[in-house]
């Protein structure tokens, strides 16, 4: 029941947390005027914007110079529409522009249509820009005091001003709201967790479990078994010789009674559903015992006896991985752990045990 109950926490938990993320990003640069306003600031240092702005400058201005009976060049006033919206007084002026917007999206305040009902923007003080009147003066045109722009093509019930009002009075309660809830139910998923993270760090293995040491070093895994006496033998470092591998490799100090029963492996042998108390250790550096299948992940820390439990459910091999970046040979530093049925197993390390008679 705790096992089901921590997965539907954790769903809610995931659902409120892609709603939150979200809805707090729209809070922030969309409904609030000021963070739409610095996104809009934003966008218009984007080159395809510039270039969009420019376009819609240079059409206007093309109006405008028209009805002069000059003969006018339209690269000379599109490159001064592109002179402009590159320049760095164009990101504020724009930001300045979709502040109008944002009202007309999210409020009434905004009343400004042409004959047609369609709704419009005054882009008029983007033509206060020096290299914009200097074009204009030599066709002895002054600039526009107004110079409006369609927002919307035609009037419909679908688009209308203060639309989006609702989100500007409801939209920092979902937010917050949101962001609360993903808290609670975090915390609330940590604790029911806590205590299975608890278990398997700080409450000892059964009795009856399989006692296992595994020995980490660049770049292998070894195994060892304490034997039919239950008693893990002496170590030293002063034994220690990786090269040769097996009992050598994790310094077995043969003299010792204990270890005469010890059983090294480069392979992991488990009986299925019966719990494993594992201690880890590492020569050098740090590695991690990780074994994807098992769900099974623990550092090994040189100067640390670290016990794990855990009990393999399905027979089956599973690949070991150091999931610690630990030298160069890191990438090759993998084992197996072979489960396998409790019969299997005692005939596996009888016969281990046979081999050192």
């Amino acid at each position: 029941m705790r096992f089901v109950a921590t997965v539907f926490l954790w769903l809610v938990t995931t659902v409120a947390l892609a709603v939150a993320v979200p809805t707090a990003w729209a809070q922030k640069n969309v409904v609030d005027e000021n963070g739409y306003s610095a996104l809009a600031t934003s966008a218009a240092k984007d080159p395809p914007l510039q270039k969009a702005m420019a376009d819609e400058l240079g059409t206007q201005l093309k109006k405008l110079v028209a009805g002069t009976g000059y003969d006018v060049s339209t690269d000379l006033l599109q490159g001064a529409a592109g002179s402009y919206t590159a320049s760095a007084a164009f990101p504020g002026q724009f930001a300045q522009a979709n502040r109008i917007v944002h009202r007309w999206l999210f409020t009434d305040s905004v009343q400004q249509t042409d004959e047609s009902g369609r709704w419009q923007i005054d882009l008029s003080p983007m033509l206060s820009d020096a290299s914009l009147r200097q074009t204009l003066e030599q066709f002895g045109i002054e600039a526009p005091s107004k110079l409006e722009v369609p927002l919307t093509e035609n009037v419909s019930d679908s688009v209308r001003p203060g639309q989006l009002r609702q989100l500007s009075t409801w939209g920092p309660w979902v937010s917050v709201g949101a962001t609360i809830l993903t808290g609670v139910l975090f915390v609330g998923l940590n604790l029911m967790g806590s205590s299975v993270w608890a278990s398997q760090r700080f409450d000892p293995a059964q009795p009856g479990a399989v006692p296992v040491e595994v020995t980490s070093m660049q770049f292998a895994w070894y195994f060892r078994y304490p034997g039919p006496d239950g008693k893990y033998g002496a170590t030293s470092v002063k034994l220690m010789d990786p090269s040769a591998g097996g009992e050598a490799a994790v310094g077995l100090d043969t003299s010792d009674p204990a270890a005469k029963d010890d059983v090294v492996a480069g392979t992991m042998f488990l009986p299925v559903n019966r719990e494993v108390d594992l201690s880890l250790r590492s020569v050098d550096v740090i590695h991690s015992f990780f074994v994807p299948s098992l769900r099974f992940k623990q550092d090994a820390v040189p100067g640390l006896n670290i016990h794990m439990h855990f009990t393999p459910n399905q027979i089956g091999d599973y690949e070991i991985v150091c999931a610690e970046l630990c030298g160069l040979g890191h990438y090759k530093m993998h084992g197996m752990v072979k489960v396998v049925s409790q019969e299997d197993f005692d005939k596996w390390l009888a016969a281990r045990e046979a081999e050192k008679q």
